[in-house]
């Protein structure tokens, strides 16, 4: 794995290893915030074509139109949002 910076406008990860041609390369990181990406606005992808028209929208997006998802279990979850 090179040391190259993922093409994500709002991203600052730099170890790299997957490269799309005509997007650029994409941290694990967003490839995981893309998927969750996905599933808050509801787009599905029924092939590569669609699939990469999102992954653009998503590398090119400023991130503040969505949440940041973080995975949690149900138990740790309810303790965040317990009041002490």
């Amino acid at each position: 794995m090179g040391v190259m910076s993922c093409h994500n406008q709002e991203c600052t990860n730099i170890m790299c290893d997957t490269y799309i041609q005509g997007i650029g390369y994409i941290c694990n990181d967003c490839q995981s915030s893309f998927k969750e990406w996905l599933k808050f606005k509801g787009k599905s992808c029924n092939n590569e074509f669609e699939l990469e028209v999102h992954l653009k929208e998503f590398m090119n997006s400023n991130g503040a139109e969505y949440p940041e998802f973080h995975n949690i279990d149900i138990d740790e979850y309810f303790r965040n949002n317990t009041r002490h």
